[in-house]
Parts: structure tokens; sequence; C-alpha cells
């Protein structure tokens, strides 16, 4: 393959702040990580596949918002009984509503526990 020209404009003249948050693009079923990022794109290094000026890809772009990702493939590591519990609120007919994990502190009654989660819907607070 042929490499490309590629030019950026200086950061004074985007329109969108470039971030290096760590983030993943995924094209054609092959995951890259990302160099930066912003509103306005993204930068991959080493990437294998065919791609030309005005090639248009679907890509899948993924953000590990605060190891979320990590902390998902690890359940329910620390949310695990009898130190934890994972709960799941959902209205009467069954519609999921939300999820809390507590973690930490000691089983027994009045020992210090940490919340992680969220309750989204209004009627769910």
């Amino acid at each position: 393959m042929t490499a490309l020209p590629v030019t950026h404009e200086p950061a004074s003249q985007r329109l969108h702040f470039r971030v290096s948050t760590p983030a993943e693009v995924c094209v054609k079923g092959l995951r890259y990580p990302t160099v930066d990022w912003s509103l306005g794109g993204f930068r991959i290094a080493a990437y294998s596949g065919d791609a030309h000026v005005r090639d248009r890809l679907q890509v899948e772009f993924a953000l590990d918002f605060q190891g979320f990702e990590s902390e998902l493939a690890a359940l329910p590591g620390e949310y695990a009984e009898p130190r934890g519990t994972i709960l799941l609120a959902h209205s009467a007919a069954g519609e999921p509503w939300g999820v809390v994990g507590l973690a930490g502190g000691a089983a027994e009654p009045g020992a210090g526990r940490s919340r992680d989660g969220e309750l989204e819907r209004g009627a769910a607070r």
C-alpha cells in the first residue's frame, strides 16, 4: 500500500480540542487504539487496512469511560456477597430503571459501604 500524505490543521485552528483519553476504533472487525480524538475525528496508529483518500469506512468508536468496560468484565468483583451486593431497580411492570452496586465494608449492619450506580428516570428516584 502506498502511504498517503495526511495533513492536519494546527491545534490553534481546530474546531474541536483533541484529547488523548484512551479510546478504541473498530474497523472491519479489528480494534485499534486511538492516538488522539475529538468530536471532529480521531487518529489511530498502525492501521493495517486498505483505505484511500475520500473512502468512507464504517467504524465503531469505543470510549472506556472511567474504566467502565474493565469493571464490567470483573463483575461481581468487590460487589460480591457477603461484603457487597448488586441491586437492580425496576418498575412494577418489570421495566428496568437502573442498578446500584454496594461494595466493601463488613457484612454486619452499620458497617461502612461505598455506593456506585445510578437511577436515571424521574419515577425511579
